[in-house]
């Protein structure tokens, strides 16, 4: 009897633990942090800032040093606002972050508009890139690519990183990809105005039994992304993954609207649209390495140059 009174009240206070632990996380809220670039800089403050931060920005964003993502859970907004680079860096970098939200921004002024790499994954909403040397939105390392007839290739300050597919497999990163929370970037969207539905797709996307398809880095449109008169579009290199669901025009960048390379997909979905015009090249994909475009019934797409 003295035994399961012991057990009895042992096990209450487990409950009690328990019951507490809940409420507090139930109870937890994201930080809200509003920026006022035309006071303070938007990278200083990101630098500073935990994991699940969300950042409204205000006001004209020049920032001397890139806008660095190191946190999972991020999310950055505007309502039109511009960033401008430094020249020389890309304008965001988000670098082995998860679940990271950017939109109502326009980037401009960097190496890359935008530069997602280290298995990062992030939602581009309501986002133009324009005026940046390399890419507006470039997906993946920083290896070299040359384009026929033109002799320029791409830019070359990230190590080459590619790894065998059992190495994949073992990594920390593949391991972990089954327990990652969505929770938040389901509220998230929801909040920000980011396509509500959204956090379904991604919990879809990434509890899903295929996971190599995410190994690598991934971005999803999800809203109307623009790219204009930057060196390439959008870039998409070294096993990553851009997933459209929504609409993304590429229009006047002076190497090619989008280039497709290093084993590496594209997945437009059914009620995508996307568009090119005026680019030297227009959708180059290296299909002899492995890279390819799926294309859902109802997706519009534009013709690709295979190489």
């Amino acid at each position: 009897m003295k035994l399961n009174k012991a057990f009895i009240a042992a096990a209450v206070v487990l409950l009690l633990i328990l019951l507490f632990v809940f409420l507090n996380n139930k109870g937890s809220k994201p930080a809200v942090v509003t920026v006022n670039c035309n006071h303070e800089s938007l990278s200083t403050v990101v630098k500073n800032a935990k994991a699940g931060t969300r950042i409204k920005v205000l006001g004209e964003c020049r920032e001397d040093t890139p806008v660095v993502i190191t946190q999972h859970n991020m999310v950055i907004v505007g309502e039109g606002q511009t960033i401008t680079g430094n020249g020389s860096a890309s304008v965001i970098e988000v670098r082995g972050a998860k679940n990271v939200i950017i939109s109502g921004l326009t980037l401009t002024g960097g190496k890359h508009g935008i530069f997602i790499d280290k298995n990062s994954s992030v939602v581009l909403g309501d986002l133009h890139a324009t005026n940046n040397a390399g890419s507006g939105i470039a997906i993946g390392s920083d290896v070299p690519f040359k384009f026929p007839g033109t002799g320029v290739k791409g830019p070359t300050s990230a190590p080459d990183v590619k790894q065998n597919m059992d190495e994949v497999k073992q990594s920390p990163v593949t391991q972990m990809l089954n327990k990652w929370d969505f929770s938040f970037i389901k509220s998230a969207v929801a909040d920000d105005g980011v396509c509500s539905t959204f956090g379904r797709v991604i919990e879809d996307l990434f509890t899903s039994e295929n996971i190599l398809l995410t190994i690598g880095d991934t971005a999803f449109v999800c809203g109307t992304v623009t790219v204009t008169t930057n060196g390439v579009g959008v870039s998409v290199l070294q096993v990553s993954t851009l997933i459209i669901y929504d609409i993304l025009t590429m229009v006047d960048n002076s190497i090619a609207g989008m280039v497709v390379a290093i084993i590496s997909t594209v997945d437009v979905k059914g009620n995508a649209t996307v568009s090119e015009s005026d680019n030297l090249f227009g959708i180059v994909v290296f299909e002899d390495d492995g890279s390819g475009i799926d294309i859902d019934d109802g997706g519009i797409f534009p013709p690709i140059t295979p190489m």
